[in-house]
């Protein structure tokens, strides 16, 4: 229930709320991946422009789960709002690297593709 609270927040534009709800979800649920949590938080962080608390999520999850390309991918959002374009080219590489074989109709690898081809006109 905590869960779908916080993603309520987030959606009502509550992102602080969302954010505390998540991490009292993470508290008391030990069988959730933390990296599906902390993703989740790092959304808010990145919904309500705190940029610098989401790169810090993100980046401290990636030394837990340096595979998790939903991770590379919220980085590369991250990096593009602080106008680090080289940065979140260079994630989104690795996120669409380990995406390759993902099916078509995968949003969040949709999105990422979509993102990259973006970053690269603008580089």
């Amino acid at each position: 229930e905590l869960f779908f609270r916080a993603r309520l927040y987030k959606l009502e534009g509550d992102y602080e709320k969302a954010i505390e709800t998540y991490e009292e979800y993470r508290l008391h649920n030990t069988y959730s991946t933390n990296a599906v949590i902390y993703n989740r938080m790092a959304e808010s962080y990145i919904s309500d422009k705190q940029f610098d608390k989401a790169e810090s999520i993100l980046k401290e999850l990636l030394n837990s789960f340096p595979f998790d390309p939903t991770t590379y991918y919220h980085l590369a959002l991250v990096y593009q709002e602080q106008g680090k374009f080289n940065e979140a080219q260079t994630s989104l590489k690795i996120a669409n690297n380990i995406w390759e074989n993902a099916d078509e109709t995968y949003l969040m690898a949709q999105k990422a593709k979509s993102l990259y081809n973006q970053l690269e006109v603008t580089l």
